[in-house]
């Protein structure tokens, strides 16, 4: 900018800066309402301000990788934490199963306390078969 124009010359030039400004916002607001994840791209800044992003760190893939590793790293921890709590509820259930036998047992007579595993065997045969069945019905035909 000259400094000997008078503002009358100059004039043209800061409205016709502004009148740019004036529409890149309104693109920017445009786009921001129609995807907004296009604000944090940078796309919508000038080549300069690009570079500034740049160099100070700020890349959208970096932000968007970060946030995955985190959901990672929380799906990881949760999905430990849900291990953990079924090993801990099956050796739990475990654990009354065989009190429970051990408490028949001495109840029952030997021949009760056969017919009793007979049938509790029968019982989890008749179960294994269904949930076969089951599995095999679910799927879809081959082919």
């Amino acid at each position: 900018m000259e400094e000997h124009r008078p503002d009358g010359e100059l004039q043209p030039y800061v409205d016709e800066a502004v009148s740019h400004y004036g529409l890149l916002m309104g693109h920017k607001a445009r786009f921001a309402s129609a995807d907004p994840l296009h604000l944090l791209s940078g796309l919508w800044k000038g080549t300069v301000e690009q570079s500034f992003l740049w160099i100070g760190s700020f890349r959208p893939s970096g932000l968007i990788k970060s946030t995955q590793q985190a959901a990672r790293r929380e799906e990881e921890s949760i999905d430990a934490d849900l291990q953990a709590l079924l090993r801990s509820l099956s050796d739990a259930a475990d654990d009354l199963r065989l009190r429970t036998l051990h408490t028949l047992r001495q109840m029952l007579t030997v021949r009760q306390a056969a017919l009793c595993f007979v049938a509790v065997d029968d019982y989890f045969g008749r179960l294994r078969a269904l949930s076969l069945f089951w599995s095999t019905s679910r799927q879809p035909p081959a082919g």
